[in-house]
């Protein structure tokens, strides 16, 4: 059985403002922070990699046949750092779970600031544990739906709260992959490559989750990516011999209101095919996304 909280070789996320004493940030940190929250929660993970000669290539197909065998094992655990920096600040989430890949279900806990929330998502469903959250007697979980941040029904989980699906998003790949190194990690050799992807259907998706939550963040978001090409962003993976992802890293930086915001994630696949109960929580336990969206909404900067 893998353990949610066990921590992996490789250390993405919904990240809001916690209660305490007030942080004096800069508007392009917080632009930043939370641009940072709402793509990783998006299932995206964004480098601007410096290269010197062009090293080997190989024909994208590397990288999609791995993402369709990846895609097909039973289980696995993931774990990962995101951090956002600007002016001098920064802000380091961790996400760490496990993914039941066959039933489209996976559990996250996210740790930031000393506190620990859940995510679990269950088919289109997604149930937020977050502590901060006032809820009734009895209630423990928040069911949140694609339709509540304007995503359709025919989304999956709402905000892509899985990192599953930033193994879609490498089905993006564009152009050929670049063959950077090979390195061995925790005894498993792996092939690193370098790629670029296309994520504009991805920033478009982020846009709208986030204009139901914020439209002025959604709005300053928005004019700040119209200057990057979103369409050809780089990216690093590692794949082991058994044409597997193990790992993911991306980098994003952006100027908001005359600051450079640099937003870092670094995503890794761990223990394939291990036993995993994922299930929604009783429904006795949860209250709907609406009743609580104000509460939300305050803490989104």
């Amino acid at each position: 059985m893998v353990d949610v909280g066990a921590p992996g070789q490789h250390e993405p996320v919904v990240l809001t403002r916690r209660p305490g004493p007030p942080v004096r940030r800069s508007r392009a940190t917080e632009l930043g922070i939370g641009m940072m929250a709402v793509f990783v929660a998006a299932g995206g993970v964004v480098a601007v990699v410096s290269r010197s000669a062009p090293p080997p290539t190989v024909s994208a197909s590397v990288i999609t046949t791995a993402v369709a065998r990846t895609s097909s094992v039973r289980s696995a655990a993931f774990t990962s750092t995101s951090t956002a920096s600007a002016g001098g600040q920064s802000l380091t989430v961790v996400q760490r779970g496990v993914l039941d890949l066959r039933h489209h279900a996976s559990e996250v806990t996210l740790m930031l600031s000393g506190e620990d929330e859940t995510i679990r998502t269950v088919g289109k469903v997604a149930y937020l544990k977050w502590p901060r959250l006032v809820l009734p007697a009895g209630k423990s979980w928040v069911r949140q739906l694609p339709e509540d941040l304007g995503l359709g029904s025919s989304s999956l989980a709402p905000a892509g709260h899985s990192p599953s699906e930033s193994l879609q998003l490498l089905r993006g790949v564009t152009g050929d992959a670049t063959v950077e190194g090979h390195d061995v990690v925790a005894g498993v050799p792996e092939t690193r490559y370098g790629i670029h992807l296309d994520l504009a259907d991805l920033f478009k998706r982020v846009g709208t989750a986030t204009g139901s939550v914020s439209p002025k963040l959604a709005a300053e978001l928005t004019a700040a990516l119209s200057h990057t090409d979103l369409s050809h962003l780089p990216a690093t993976v590692w794949i082991d011999d058994a044409q597997r992802l193990r790992r993911l890293t991306m980098k994003l930086s952006i100027r908001i209101a005359g600051h450079t915001v640099h937003d870092v994630t670094d995503l890794a696949f761990t223990s394939f095919d291990e036993p995993v109960d994922i299930g929604a929580p009783p429904a006795s336990e949860t209250v709907p996304y609406a009743s609580v969206k104000d509460q939300i909404v305050a803490m989104v900067p």
